[in-house]
């Protein structure tokens, strides 16, 4: 149970977490920001029960007993900043089995991301357990009561300076894309079985192809 309590919070650092900028514009020159809300866009989430979180949906095949337990893959719709649906996404993780003591655990991410009539975007990034919300998914859990608030923060730790994600790709419209993104989230609400209610954006820097 603790092997799973310190993955899953290391997950919630990442994945599932993020706040949509309100006056944030989804396309405007080389920035673009994509969006969606854990509680109503995503399509599917499974892992391999190495963290206490719900799957979805409920009878979705899970990793439990695979060599690849410590892995993850979800599904979601993209919106843009006006909520309107533009795309899909799939987000890959890869948790360590182990931290040497006193070193911030970080961990593998890959998106892809899918924009109706524009093309794809290919991005990858390492991830880093935030303290606090260690806090407030701990707290929940060992109490039983469900935590609600507001907080708002990036969960990207790099691989550039600046604790940037690297942009690594595209077709289409992204054809040669390259820059840097961050994944910002907003924790609205933790249950103690595992639901999250959470907003994420995807906050890209697109560099101007020459």
């Amino acid at each position: 149970m603790i092997r799973a309590m310190t993955v899953l919070l290391f997950w919630l650092g990442s994945c599932c977490l993020a706040h949509a900028d309100p006056q944030s514009d989804p396309d405007r020159g080389h920035k673009l920001s994509l969006f969606f809300d854990t509680s109503t866009d995503i399509l599917s989430l499974s892992h391999g029960h190495a963290i206490p979180l719900a799957v979805f949906p409920d009878r979705i095949p899970t990793l439990d007993g695979l060599p690849i337990d410590t892995m993850l893959a979800l599904t979601s719709i993209l919106r843009n900043s006006e909520g309107i649906p533009v795309g899909v996404a799939s987000e890959l993780e890869e948790f360590p089995k182990a931290v040497p003591e006193n070193t911030p655990m970080t961990w593998d991410t890959s998106w892809t991301l899918m924009l109706k009539g524009r093309g794809s975007l290919y991005l990858y990034q390492q991830e880093i357990m935030i303290l606090d919300d260690v806090k407030i998914f701990s707290g929940a859990i060992a109490s039983g009561q469900t935590w609600e608030g507001d907080i708002t923060h990036p969960t990207t730790y790099g691989p550039l300076p600046g604790r940037y994600g690297l942009i690594k790709g595209g077709t289409g419209e992204f054809e040669g894309a390259s820059g840097r993104f961050q994944e910002i989230v907003t924790l609205q609400k933790f249950t103690p079985e595992g639901f999250l209610h959470a907003q994420v954006e995807l906050r890209l820097e697109l560099v101007e192809k020459q």
